[in-house]
């Protein structure tokens, strides 16, 4: 269960999230960096405030990123715990039908999909946030 997650979801999921983001990353330091040195060229005074947006944008970058990081492993992890129920029930479904358990099978899905709501509407929400956050 736990391989054919990784498979199917956290390989694109690591792709995306950290080989992806590292290129972002260093396409804005790099954008940074050259502008920074254009402006500090024809104005020695701009400086300080590129300092301070750069003090800022490391930040916040830093702030969110532990909490954003923390927000897809408890979604994951409600993932995992949906794709155990599930094969657990495939697994046992003819002694789930022969004692009449549907209905708490039925009970323990729905608890764990209301669980991954639950824990997917910060990650919306940071992703939102920082979808705001001004970019270079």
């Amino acid at each position: 269960s736990e391989m054919g997650l990784a498979m199917v979801q956290d390989v694109p999921d690591i792709t995306e999230n950290g080989y992806m983001r590292l290129l972002e990353i260093v396409k804005y330091v790099g954008k940074l960096v050259v502008s920074s040195y254009f402006i500090v060229g024809e104005n020695p005074d701009a400086g300080l405030p590129l300092v301070i947006a750069g003090t800022t944008i490391v930040a916040y970058v830093s702030q969110n990123y532990t909490k954003s990081l923390q927000y897809m492993e408890d979604v994951s992890d409600r993932q995992a715990d949906i794709v155990e129920v599930m094969q657990e029930a495939n697994q046992n479904h003819r002694l789930i039908a022969d004692y009449f358990m549907r209905p708490q099978v039925q009970a323990v899905l729905e608890d764990r999909t209301q669980s991954l709501t639950d824990a997917s509407l910060p990650t919306k929400g940071a992703a939102i946030a920082n979808d705001y956050f001004p970019g270079w």
